[in-house]
């Protein structure tokens, strides 16, 4: 049965995956800074009124407008993630290829997680990206079909 355990808020923005690995779950960050998230399972005992602790990855695995000029001045639209199992994740980041234009890119970074000697959030290999061309005439490309 579901239970109330606080009124709190996770500290994701969209969905979030459950990794075994971690014992938490994952997700990008609600303060939409590039950067992903974990957050452990709550606990079930009466001390849970407090949400649980979160721990963010200090490499940023995606811009965001303002921070740092895209290429011809482009701009981020949408970053989804998905979990592809094992501990395995993608980000899937569409960005608009210049100001003004009408063809965006879709920059993909598959990366998994791990927690070091300090208990801090890293990742286990360099994630590995790379960029795909989306059609001129389809700029609000769905993510959701790039998996289809």
């Amino acid at each position: 049965a579901w239970r109330e355990l606080g009124d709190w808020v996770l500290p994701f923005k969209g969905q979030a995956h459950f990794d075994a690995g971690l014992d938490a779950w994952v997700g990008i960050h609600r303060e939409g800074d590039g950067r992903v998230c974990c957050c452990p399972v709550a606990s079930r005992s009466a001390a849970a009124g407090r949400p649980p602790g979160c721990r963010v990855l200090r490499e940023k695995l995606f811009l965001r407008n303002g921070e740092k000029a895209y290429q011809n001045g482009g701009r981020h639209l949408k970053a989804t993630l998905t979990c592809m199992g094992r501990g395995s994740f993608c980000l899937v980041e569409n960005v608009l290829r210049r100001k003004g234009g009408r063809d965006s890119v879709l920059r993909v970074t598959l990366f998994s997680l791990k927690y070091d000697h300090m208990g801090e959030l890293r990742t286990k290999v360099r994630p590995r990206i790379r960029s795909y061309a989306v059609s001129k005439n389809n700029h609000t490309f769905s993510h959701a079909a790039f998996w289809m």
